[in-house]
């Protein structure tokens, strides 16, 4: 019988496997809680159904500097890279070394990552995304100081425990159901994608399409160990 960490590496790989490695995920209401007491509920979750792998939710939003709220074209030059102690990130590092600690080294930990474009929508609202597109200069400085803080953060998840990212996307909806155009993908998205990527090289990369009528031929070439 093959152990979690042998069966996820096997499955990514296409090699044999003696199972399907399965995992599941939820919303933990975390981001109002400690890294250890967010890591508490990841590890009675774990013990209930014994996953091959444990997807690491982040419920903590990216804090909007120096505002309560994105209004103007303005206030995305305010945005600046985090270390990854900033608070928003350090918090979730001390979730991964408590999860890492307790459940020992067999149990693949995978993080949640949302794209920048994401990121700011999660942290501002809905209407990030259209001042975002209405401002495309304003916005570059956004989603660069977004991309300089993941790619930070993933080399200090590595040292907390971390096997891979989950990368969720929300930009490969069909444009004819709501979602960007080829010209915004190619400029608010795909640019950024690729960086984050690459920077995680070595670890377990699962790129995640989210939404309804996806045009997935925009991503198909990112470099990941699985979609």
């Amino acid at each position: 019988m093959m152990t979690k960490r042998e069966r996820l590496s096997a499955a990514l790989a296409g090699e044999p496997i003696d199972r399907l490695p399965i995992s599941a995920w939820l919303h933990f209401g975390s981001e109002h809680l400690s890294g250890d007491e967010a890591a508490d509920r990841h590890i009675a979750f774990m013990k209930a159904y014994d996953w091959d792998y444990l997807k690491v939710m982040n419920d903590y939003r990216l804090p909007l500097p120096g505002t309560r709220a994105l209004t103007d074209a303005a206030d995305l030059l305010r945005f600046q890279p985090l270390a990854p102690d900033a608070p928003v990130l350090a918090t979730q590092l001390a979730c991964f070394r408590r999860l890492r600690m307790i459940l020992g080294p067999d149990v693949p930990l995978i993080e949640t990552l949302f794209n920048p474009l994401q990121t700011l929508v999660r942290a501002a609202g809905r209407g990030a995304l259209g001042l975002a597109l209405a401002h495309a200069a304003q916005a570059r400085v956004a989603l660069e100081a977004v991309t300089e803080t993941h790619i930070g953060y993933i080399h200090a998840l590595r040292d907390a425990g971390a096997d891979g990212v989950f990368y969720s996307i929300n930009g490969a909806v069909d444009p004819g159901h709501g979602g960007l155009t080829d010209e915004q993908y190619a400029e608010f998205v795909a640019p950024y994608d690729l960086r984050i990527l690459e920077a995680a090289e070595g670890m377990i990369r699962i790129v995640h399409i989210h939404g309804v009528n996806l045009r997935f031929d925009r991503c198909a070439s990112y470099p990941c160990e699985a979609f």
